[in-house]
């Protein structure tokens, strides 16, 4: 979806739909696609960042509002790197945002461990050496981060 410089759909977006949606209608939609933190993945969070041997991230692919969306949700300030697809200028699961994430926090290879919902993503990600591990997002996203935490030795 077309973009202007605050993240918003451009009226363009409204035609896609062939009239079923007007410009506002979309803008709404758009704007409320991030609604709320997934339950549980906090805890998860918080046991994670308390262990003196690990540092977490965030790899998004998104745009600017919903960045400011991401971000405002309380356990982003835990993390300590953000990364989004706007800003590094590539797009999961292009290999480029992957190199450029790697480059940003200093790991590559099999020293990382991606969680993600889309196969391409985990995919692309396993082709450059990292560990990754698709998440189902319509069910437990806690569990299965734990479950997965635990089967690598970090839980």
């Amino acid at each position: 979806m077309r973009q202007d410089e605050r993240g918003r759909l451009l009226p363009g977006d409204a035609k896609a739909t062939a009239g079923l949606y007007s410009v506002e209608e979309v803008r709404r939609i758009h704007d409320a696609w991030l609604t709320e933190e997934y339950v549980g993945v906090d805890a998860v969070i918080r046991r994670l960042v308390s262990l003196p041997h690990i540092e977490t991230a965030l790899l998004s692919n998104t745009n600017q509002c919903h960045w400011r969306r991401h971000t405002d949700f309380p356990t982003a300030s835990l993390l300590k790197h953000l990364h989004a697809s706007h800003l590094l200028g590539h797009a999961k699961p292009g290999l480029e945002i992957f190199r450029a994430f790697e480059r940003a926090v200093g790991y590559s290879g099999a020293d990382v461990l991606f969680f993600d919902d889309v196969q391409e993503n985990i995919g692309a990600a396993r082709s450059l050496g990292w560990q990754a591990e698709l998440i189902d997002y319509t069910g437990d996203t806690a569990a299965q981060l734990s479950r997965h935490l635990t089967r690598h030795g970090i839980f």
